[in-house]
């Protein structure tokens, strides 16, 4: 399997429930020629740097969820519109 190449990944969309630690970010990417994909993420704070980043969330909140219902029919149409 070849390396991770970024320059081959593309975001398209992102919506965020906002920018603070434990805030989901549900992005729409696509990497080289592979079918368009949406992934949950949530902001963490990292402890050596003290940054804030974002990781593959496992869990979510109800909060979540209705963001996520909120913003599907958006979330969708810009699935099927990826060229």
């Amino acid at each position: 399997m070849a390396a991770f190449d970024p320059s081959k990944y593309k975001i398209i969309k992102e919506w965020e429930t906002g920018q603070d630690v434990n805030d989901l970010v549900i992005t729409v990417f696509k990497y080289g020629n592979g079918q368009p994909k949406v992934k949950f993420s949530k902001y963490y704070q990292d402890r050596n740097t003290n940054e804030l980043k974002s990781a593959v969330c496992k869990n979510l909140q109800w909060d979540d969820l209705m963001f996520i219902e909120q913003n599907w029919d958006e979330i969708k149409e810009t699935l099927e519109n990826v060229k």
